[in-house]
């Protein structure tokens, strides 16, 4: 808009009102539209690479009910700890743990039967050990009667949060939640919805670290699992990319630094891939 027409309306050539608001407006446009036009995506992916890998959380249910008894029987024989706890769904658990980690096993009303579980395979130094632990927890001899409801896979970035983002491009998915600190910050994204969704969140404010780490996170539900079964999870789960809605970084299972899941300690020397952790 040229400032010497006559305004389109009043029709005044001098310097109205309503020129001026609509000048502005048109001023407030373009300058958004600069900013727009400025703002191009970059890669960072032969700068950035994966530290650590794993699976993050495993929830799944019995196909036939689980003695509670026998479950605090065995814990005993074991030298496992237990105890009743409830979580996030307000629902009652039997907690078990020893010292390399922890399950959840979801109480029925009676609280006299197992019918579920919650975990979290990365608390453990290895897949065997973790499976090992489950199968002892829970009193099967295999994984059978053992399904799988959902399953968190993730990668974790040594970088900051904010930085991460910025250089993010997803594709085919939108961003449907952000999470904001008490100082305003946003600290994390939840993209997409329902059966498949992504994860990114500053993961050393989460676990109060000195040096920076970004987690990405996929959390497959129902029809995007890749198997419904604990016993060929290690198998399927290496037939394809998890992650391919998000472009311009490099986000891939194999070969990542093995690391302690409670310390974020790289050991530099044990270069493997990741089928080798989970």
């Amino acid at each position: 808009m040229n400032v010497t027409d006559p305004c389109i309306i009043c029709n005044s050539i001098n310097f109205c009102e309503c020129k001026t608001a609509v000048h502005s407006f048109f001023n407030l446009l373009e300058s958004a539209n600069k900013r727009v036009l400025s703002t191009k995506p970059s890669s960072i992916s032969s700068e950035i690479k994966p530290c650590t890998a794993g699976i993050d959380k495993i929830n799944g249910y019995f196909t036939t009910s689980v003695s509670k008894a026998e479950v605090i029987k065995s814990a005993n024989l074991n030298n496992y700890h237990f105890k009743s706890v409830f979580l996030k769904d307000r629902s009652e658990y039997l907690e078990v743990k020893n010292e390399n980690g922890k399950i959840h096993l979801k109480l029925d009303r009676t609280k006299t039967y197992l019918t579920g579980y919650v975990s979290n395979p990365n608390h453990f130094n290895s897949w065997d050990q973790f499976t090992d632990f489950f199968k002892s927890s829970t009193t099967l001899s295999d994984f059978g009667n053992a399904q799988i409801s959902r399953l968190d896979l993730n990668l974790d970035y040594p970088i900051h949060f904010n930085k991460f983002i910025s250089h993010l491009d997803i594709t085919n998915k939108r961003a449907s939640l952000a999470f904001i600190d008490e100082s305003g910050e946003r600290t994390g994204l939840i993209i997409g919805k329902g059966t498949e969704t992504i994860a990114i969140y500053n993961k050393a404010k989460q676990t109060n670290l000195s040096t920076p780490l970004t987690r990405v996170e996929i959390r497959l539900k129902q029809n995007k699992l890749p198997t419904k079964t604990l016993d060929n999870l290690t198998n399927v789960i290496q037939s394809k990319s998890y992650f391919e809605n998000l472009n311009l970084i490099n986000l891939s299972f194999n070969q990542v630094y093995l690391s302690d899941q409670k310390t974020n300690k790289i050991d530099s020397n044990t270069l493997v891939n990741v089928m080798d952790i989970i």
